[in-house]
């Protein structure tokens, strides 16, 4: 037997909304070799991406850091974005650095891929075209 009517209304109505989409992050190109990307309070500095490479590494020299930490606490290590073990060692030791929780940690490092994959094809279609 089917719930009253009145009944199934209540539960339409109690159903919460859809969160945002998240936005896309805004990344800074500064000297041509250094992404810059603010997520939350942390800032991360990404050098060596223009590097010749294969399509099956992304070798970088990634610094994190608080910008307003009093302390001036960071993190600084070179690695393969697409290795998962440089990625997790990143994580693990950035959070004890800064005290930050590995799981923000975590999300941050996939934007930063993220971003890094998007400015690298941006990169290649501007010398593609001027080619």
């Amino acid at each position: 037997m089917a719930p009253p009517l009145h009944l199934y209304l209540l539960e339409l109505s109690i159903a919460t909304p859809l969160p945002d989409m998240p936005g896309s992050d805004a990344a800074e190109v500064r000297n041509d070799a250094e992404l810059v990307l603010t997520l939350g309070h942390r800032r991360y500095r990404v050098r060596g991406w223009k590097k010749p490479q294969g399509p099956e590494s992304l070798k970088v020299n990634l610094l994190v850091h608080r910008p307003g930490d009093v302390a001036g606490r960071f993190h600084v290590d070179t690695l393969d974005l697409y290795a998962v073990k440089a990625r997790v060692a990143l994580v693990k030791a950035g959070g004890q650095e800064l005290s930050e929780a590995e799981d923000v940690l975590k999300h941050d490092l996939g934007r930063v891929l993220l971003a890094q994959e998007a400015e690298t094809s941006a990169a290649l279609t501007r010398e593609s075209s001027t080619a």
